[in-house]
């Protein structure tokens, strides 16, 4: 094939320069000798250049997730539930008629790509790594081959980069890295290229099912041994495998209350009814970079399962939304000081509509105005329209956001709170539980509320409440589940 060709596949990925001039940023076949830093950055050798920056930053949404990038030093990044996602170049080569691509997808092991996809067209692969989809195939002719890896600890080279360029060094095994590699076929002229590739550049899309987690509920894994574990979408496992994988100050194995994910991990699992069907009351699937604030992490991946972090006698306990059921009564004999309360929510907290947004899976996996949950009966109450928009970037199902909007506004106007001290009768509460007050020396202060905190003093235990409303998790999918669709003004 003519150079010319060879030029011009290089300017449809969105690259400029010469193969030789890509070889000093990427990983090129082309340099035998001195290597380029992100060569070195995933050779066998301790990861210590593949590492996070102090910087905050909201977590995925960052456009760069879908992008094929060059980058120096790629940051390191964690694939949850399932996320579409390209990212940053390791490897880029012309070896004509081929442009050979290689993408790292993120930290391994994944559980593996679904299906790579170009122009908006999912393309799916034959064992072998053949394109099975058109116009990639054409009859015997395949114009695409892929091969992915799971980035596994001992992985080997990649087979299309180990059987097109054998000079590459053995140890160019990107372990530990999950990986896309792609060999395009340039096509036959420039209308067969355009075909195949389009006009604005090439730019693969992988649709991965990411990290696999351990799940304390199933007695054939071991926390001790990440062989055993599993992939899922359960958006309490996610939160536990980030505190614990993290790669910076992560929470140690045994500072993870266990039972309390067991319980958060059932809820999220239970089956709740939609419109259409039924579907898991919370999943959740993103992208985590290693430069995102680790609070702001926490905070988005809480509102994948409407949850909350307690810490109960020096351990880390997750919880997910979801009915309770009082496990204590507060009488007058129990408050033993004076009580702080706060008889209603402030005016700006009574949300009466909620806007949303989510991560659509029917475009492309992007971020997208969600539906849009409101109470006309509490509008008419408050006399206006009290607006807040939240944002969950690791919820992809317009029913979980709906019903995740519902009760975050239900949360809002339930905006009571107590504070008090209790005899030792109390001293078996733990943060999270729900508690019913009943005074009969001050009756405006019954009801139902969440423990928030629980302190153990000389005084007694004391204790923060925030009321609690059955209304929260009130649902019903023939009133509730409202149909919803994108239009392409929200995106």
């Amino acid at each position: 094939m003519a150079e010319v060709a060879a030029a011009a596949i290089i300017s449809a990925v969105g690259l400029t320069g010469t193969a030789a001039t890509v070889g000093t940023i990427v990983v090129s076949a082309g340099i035998s000798v001195g290597l380029g830093l992100a060569a070195q950055a995933f050779l066998d050798q301790p990861q210590q250049t593949y590492k996070p920056q102090s910087k905050a930053r909201s977590a995925v949404t960052d456009d760069g997730r879908k992008v094929t990038s060059q980058q120096p030093i790629p940051m390191r990044r964690m694939i949850v539930g399932q996320a579409l996602v390209s990212g940053p170049l390791f490897f880029l080569e012309v070896k004509n008629p081929f442009l050979y691509m290689g993408i790292i997808l993120g930290d391994g092991p994944i559980d593996g790509v679904l299906y790579a996809q170009f122009n908006g067209k999912a393309i799916y692969f034959s064992d072998s790594g053949a394109a099975f989809t058109a116009p990639f195939r054409d009859g015997p002719s395949v114009y695409l081959h892929a091969s992915f890896r799971n980035g596994d600890p001992d992985q080997e080279m990649d087979p299309l980069l180990a059987s097109g360029f054998p000079g590459l060094p053995s140890t160019f095994r990107q372990r530990g890295v999950a990986t896309a590699v792609f060999r395009c076929y340039w096509g036959v002229n420039r209308d067969h290229h355009e075909a195949l590739w389009g006009s604005t550049g090439i730019n693969p899309l992988c649709l991965v099912r990411g990290a696999k987690v351990y799940d304390p509920r199933n007695p054939n894994q071991s926390l001790s041994q990440p062989s055993t574990w599993a992939w899922s979408d359960n958006a309490a496992l996610i939160q536990s495998h980030w505190l614990t994988q993290r790669w910076q100050y992560p929470v140690a194995e045994g500072e993870v209350d266990w039972g309390s994910v067991r319980t958060a991990a059932d809820i999220c699992d239970e089956a709740v009814g939609t419109a259409s069907g039924v579907e898991k009351r919370y999943a959740a699937g993103g992208v985590i970079s290693a430069d995102d604030s680790h609070f702001e992490v926490a905070r988005q991946l809480l509102t994948a399962n409407a949850g909350r972090m307690y810490f109960r006698q020096g351990k880390m306990a997750l919880e997910s939304g979801a009915p309770k059921t009082s496990v204590f009564t507060v009488t007058d004999r129990d408050i033993v000081s004076g009580v702080s309360h706060r008889h209603s929510s402030p005016v700006t907290q009574a949300v009466n509509r909620v806007r949303t947004l989510f991560t659509a899976t029917d475009r492309e996996w992007e971020k997208a105005n969600g539906p849009i949950v409101q109470n006309t009966d509490y509008q008419s109450e408050d006399g206006r329209v009290n607006e807040q928009t939240i944002d969950l970037p690791f919820t992809n199902s317009a029913s979980a956001t709906q019903r995740i909007a519902k009760r975050y506004l239900e949360t809002q106007r339930a905006g009571r709170e107590l504070q008090m001290t209790l005899a030792p009768r109390a001293q078996f509460l733990e943060a999270g539980d729900l508690i019913t007050v009943s005074s009969l020396a001050i009756p405006y202060i019954n009801g139902t509320y969440d423990l928030l905190s629980v302190v153990h003093s000389d005084a007694g235990i004391e204790v923060r409440l925030v009321e609690y409303s059955p209304l929260i998790d009130e649902w019903n999918p023939a009133t509730d589940d409202l149909p919803f669709t994108i239009s392409p003004a929200s995106l």
